[in-house]
């Protein structure tokens, strides 16, 4: 081959490496790299079209909440409660798809923020998200302001727009 060939190779894999590694560690998203990606609404896309979804089709169930904002009563929680008493679910997309979050409601306030299901992948990229984004949305009453776990950045969005989804049906 030559030089001209081999350089243009070379480029070429760098810059497919790069991606990849940014895709993997949240810094850019699979919509932004032009790799399929599944909207909230389901659909698959890639550059604009629809296509084939293809993932390992696993079912993974993770559960997590803040106990210590659980214990404590609402009335520290100051006021009335924004929303009305049920258990909500909503679905969204993380970095796959099918991730189904259940929302508990007591006295206005949210009390319990769970996830039923994922599909993500990967532990050691998503684990974090389901840890801490629960308790904060409990701890703000709200997904307004909460950061991207580093590392998660797709599966805490995920988990916001569920969340979210959940509780458009709550407010009061």
């Amino acid at each position: 081959m030559t030089k001209k060939i081999m350089t243009k190779i070379m480029i070429f894999c760098i810059a497919l490496v790069t991606m990849l590694v940014l895709t993997a560690c949240g810094e850019a998203s699979a919509k932004d790299s032009g790799i399929a990606y599944m909207s909230d609404s389901g659909e698959v896309t890639a550059g604009g079209k629809e296509t084939a979804w293809v993932g390992d089709g696993g079912n993974n169930t993770v559960t997590s909440s803040d106990s210590s904002a659980e214990s404590g009563s609402n009335s520290d929680m100051g006021g009335e409660g924004a929303y009305i008493d049920g258990v909500y679910t909503g679905t969204a997309v993380g970095y796959a798809g099918g991730l189904k979050m259940q929302v508990t409601v007591e006295d206005g306030f949210i009390t319990k923020v769970e996830c039923l299901s994922h599909n993500e992948v990967g532990k050691q990229y998503y684990e974090a998200a389901f840890n801490d984004v629960p308790a904060l949305i409990i701890e703000k009453q709200s997904t307004d302001g909460i950061d991207a776990v580093s590392g998660s950045t797709m599966t805490t969005k995920g988990i916001l727009r569920a969340v979210d989804k959940a509780l458009k049906g709550a407010k009061k």
